[in-house]
């Protein structure tokens, strides 16, 4: 875990020599570089990764499997040795910046846990038969949220220094469309009005999305 870091790589330091290549495969990726870095420094090489999947997707069989590995000046040589191991495994590398990774992360990663422990909180979850299919979506992002250790969450949300303001800006953004939705006027009153706008998507339109997540559903039972 993520909060246990710190303490493992500076008990393990004392053993490490530059025989040695130390990775991570924490979900953020700020935190844990800072860590090596201090610790580790020059003295043993290191890399910081992200493999974007564990044990429950693996055991779902999805693919394709995908890494982040972060560029490291002080060790280009582990850099390239963590991208050489996961290619070997079948997976697909990304170098991203460690910064750019907890970024992107905070508004995809942390607010999908974020949204899927809200529902659990509330008691939503199992699928009933009569779902929608706009909900499939969220049911699988609920269910990989219960699937993943306790830990995970708390890494996501706390150790990611850029998810808190995902975090604020996903709620004033709620708070605005509920205002919305409290100010807007009765049917009878606003006729003409066909909704709230949603902003064309194009070619990743939720239609189409939905049909490629039903197609992609239909491949995981043939």
């Amino acid at each position: 875990p993520v909060p246990a870091l710190d303490a493992v790589i500076a008990d393990a330091s004392a053993l490490l020599t530059g025989g040695h290549i130390v990775l991570d495969v924490a979900s953020v990726k700020v935190k844990p570089t800072e860590i090596f870095r201090r610790h580790l420094a020059d003295r043993v090489p290191w890399a910081a990764t992200h493999p974007l999947f564990g044990p429950a997707s693996l055991a779902r069989r999805e693919r394709p499997l995908r890494v982040v590995v972060c560029p490291n000046d002080r060790h280009p040589a582990a850099v390239d040795t963590a991208a050489s191991i996961y290619r070997r495994l079948g997976c697909q590398i990304r170098l991203q910046d460690a910064e750019a990774h907890d970024r992107e992360m905070a508004r995809t990663h942390a607010l999908g846990f974020l949204i899927a422990k809200a529902f659990i909180d509330l008691g939503i979850g199992s699928e009933p038969e009569s779902v929608p299919p706009s909900f499939r979506g969220i049911a699988a992002t609920i269910e990989s949220v219960r699937e993943d250790a306790g830990h995970l969450f708390t890494a996501i949300l706390s150790d990611n220094p850029f998810a808190a303001e995902a975090r604020r800006g996903f709620l004033d953004a709620l708070t605005r469309l509920d205002s919305e939705l409290a100010l807007a006027p009765a049917p009878e009153e606003a006729p003409a009005r066909t909704g709230f706008p949603i902003p064309d998507f194009g070619e990743r339109s939720p239609d189409l999305v939905e049909v490629r997540d039903l197609i992609d559903e239909v491949d995981r039972h043939l």
